[in-house]
């Protein structure tokens, strides 16, 4: 049997210069925690854009690859965090029932969306601070 020993990776020297390519670029990723547990992110924010665009929890999240259950459950979670409810649901009938976003979800989408707003231009200006525009180290001559 083979068996791997540990990967054995170089340091990345501190004194090395690294210059700025259209390759190189800083990502970051938001969310949301109450008491150490995740309970708003991309993936509700989605979920919730969706029900705004569909009507419907159900459509939503079958849109989105997810179980009903799923997606009633994740938004549960937020709710009991947030204290608000985030849903107005009526139910069946002729008309066939359906979902709406509240005003206190919009106001978290929009707030939301802020933030992430500003996370990602903070760490865009982080980044071409220490990576843009740095001068290639030429190497020493013989």
């Amino acid at each position: 049997m083979f068996r791997a020993g540990p990967a054995r990776v170089k340091p990345f020297p501190l004194h090395c210069h690294v210059v700025a390519s259209p390759r190189l670029r800083v990502k970051s990723k938001v969310w949301l925690e109450a008491d150490g547990r995740m309970i708003f992110s991309d993936g509700r924010l989605q979920l919730l854009l969706a029900v705004d665009r569909l009507g419907s929890l159900r459509r939503a999240a079958q849109e989105l690859g997810m179980s009903y259950r799923a997606a009633w459950g994740l938004l549960k979670v937020t709710e009991a965090a947030l204290g608000v409810r985030l849903l107005a649901v009526t139910i069946g009938g002729r008309a066939g029932g359906g979902a709406a976003l509240t005003p206190s979800a919009r106001a978290l989408v929009r707030r939301f969306l802020q933030v992430k707003r500003r996370v990602n231009r903070a760490a865009d200006r982080a980044f071409a601070s220490q990576f843009a525009g740095r001068p290639r180290r030429r190497p020493a001559a013989p």
